[in-house]
């Protein structure tokens, strides 16, 4: 039997090809005939720098155990999970996006194959699939074909090749696997960069040309490679809302941006635009290359339609989505997501919105940081109980749970639990739900679950918990109270014998004075 491994390795060695050239499909019904031999053909190809992909991904009848024992770098989806009819079309793109984030968890790259219409290759975007294929780009070309294509297409290159890569263009080297390495490293790190930007550009500040490097469809193209020209097809095109048009003109132009590059300085403005209704906003940054300077007089443009790049360049997009204190998801990602779920969930729905009660009491009379204490009492409480669901920090002390896994019953079942098992102190909470057998209309359910919230709170008070509270906030007063002057009398004693103390944070290696006579504070000083 042929050793597939060694044969494609004498293959490359014989004709001295480099091995990350080569990448090795194999079908999903192939794992499934003979799955230790293929376990071991691809360890040994992975052995020799080869990726391997599996195609026909889900058309076999155990698609998700394969991929638990064998080690592919790359799925490719079948394309019946595309060929989608109006009878099937929620659940299918529900799959697919379901796969996509488990593709992502996994550390594995997806393609979506067989797409024929722009209508799919848009849903596909929109789900966050980032690799494509299919005849509505082209159907399968001869070598020399592509070839041609690829030279009649420079700029629209979607593969990448040494004279595309500015990153290294300078910098080309007699060595091949080196240039190769330096190219793969820069296509990573563009990949990375470009997943959520509009744009990315290169700017010369001099000079003024401007040059795309990756462009989506909503950033207008203008008539010539000029920063001016392209500002201004900008606002012409309410990319950027007219009542921003002027700041926007102001905080690019190219003198204030030399004077900022050249000091190494990065400009960042965000603006309100027309175009972009999802979020509201388009976010510009211009940063200097490393040597800005005007004999170097070159920037990186990037343009955000979904984020903030100041979020982008830190790695840490996932702060849009996530309440800084409790961690919970925001009001960015709550509006986010509603707009998806209506748009997309057909099947049964409960809300459930949850009221912290006494919140302004407890930071008036025990102050802020306790306040916060509680705010993540309760969100670490919801975590526990609500584990599979969407929890969301809407407001100051409102949370709204949406849930797709729990009828209201057992949403019910899990809150009397929280109650039971994880709220205790000082606060109570006011609940209201609502659930939809279909989905229905999701802002309406949420105002339904806010009434019957705010009916439970004004129960609340009707049966005296605002005085309880009130009471046992009044106690807990007192009680630090009466510490605080044991304290005071205990330190008043110590002064006595010991004229001088400190507290020493043995961690951190500092120190705090609590009692420091006079003359010995000057020795300190």
């Amino acid at each position: 039997q042929m050793d597939v491994a060694d044969v494609i390795g004498g293959l490359l060695n014989e004709y001295n090809i480099d091995a990350r050239l080569l990448q090795v499909e194999i079908t999903e019904s192939a794992v499934a005939k003979n799955l230790p031999v293929v376990k071991d053909t691809i360890r040994k190809l992975h052995a020799r720098g080869i990726v391997v992909l599996m195609d026909d991904f889900g058309s076999a009848y155990s698609s998700l155990n394969m991929l638990k024992d064998i080690n592919v770098d790359v799925i490719k989806l079948d394309t019946k999970f595309i060929e989608l009819s109006d009878e099937n079309a929620g659940k299918g793109m529900k799959i697919i996006q379901s796969m996509i984030v488990m593709a992502k968890k996994l550390h594995l790259m997806i393609i979506a194959e067989g797409a024929q219409t722009k209508e799919q290759v848009d849903w596909l975007k929109a789900i966050g699939c980032g690799y494509i294929q299919g005849y509505y780009f082209y159907p399968p070309l001869p070598v020399k074909r592509m070839e041609t294509l690829l030279a009649e297409r420079a700029d629209g290159r979607h593969y990448w090749d040494m004279s595309c890569d500015y990153l290294h263009r300078d910098h080309v080297t007699v060595n091949g696997r080196v240039l190769l390495g330096a190219s793969a490293l820069a296509a990573d790190a563009f990949e990375i960069l470009a997943d959520g930007l509009a744009e990315i550009s290169r700017l010369n500040v001099a000079t003024g040309e401007y040059r795309a490097i990756k462009r989506d469809g909503v950033i207008p193209d203008p008539e010539v490679d000029e920063f001016g020209a392209y500002m201004r097809a900008v606002a012409t095109n309410r990319v950027v809302h007219p009542d921003d048009a002027g700041r926007f003109f102001d905080d690019l132009n190219l003198p204030s941006l030399r004077e900022r590059l050249y000091r190494q300085e990065t400009m960042l403005g965000i603006y309100r635009s027309e175009v972009l209704a999802k979020t509201g906003v388009v976010t510009f940054a211009v940063i200097p290359t490393h040597a800005c300077s005007p004999s170097n007089p070159w920037a990186v443009v990037l343009v955000g339609q979904n984020l903030p790049i100041g979020l982008l360049a830190c790695g840490d997009a996932d702060n849009y989505r996530r309440d800084s204190l409790t961690g919970l998801l925001n009001r960015n990602a709550y509006d986010d997501d509603l707009e998806y779920i209506q748009a997309t969930h057909d099947q049964p729905l409960t809300v459930v919105y949850v009221d912290m009660i006494g919140l302004h009491e407890i930071n008036n009379h025990l102050g802020h940081a306790k306040g916060d204490s509680a705010l993540c009492e309760l969100a670490d409480a919801m975590r526990a109980c609500f584990d599979d669901d969407r929890i969301y920090r809407v407001g100051g002390d409102e949370f709204v749970i949406v849930s797709c896994n729990h009828t209201v019953s057992q949403s019910m079942r899990r809150m009397a639990r929280m109650r039971r098992d994880f709220l205790e102190g000082d606060w109570d909470i006011s609940v209201g739900m609502a659930e939809s057998d279909d989905g229905g209309d999701l802002p309406d359910l949420i105002n339904q679950a806010e009434i019957r919230m705010r009916e439970d709170k004004k129960q609340y008070y009707v049966n005296g918990g605002g005085k309880r509270q009130l009471r046992m906030l009044n106690n807990r007063l007192e009680n630090i109270l009466v510490r605080n002057d044991d304290m005071k009398m205990l330190l008043e004693y110590l002064n006595v014998r010991y004229p001088v103390s400190f507290i020493v944070n043995l961690n951190t290696d500092t120190q705090r004075s609590i009692m420091v006579p006079d003359f010995f504070q000057r020795m300190l000083d």
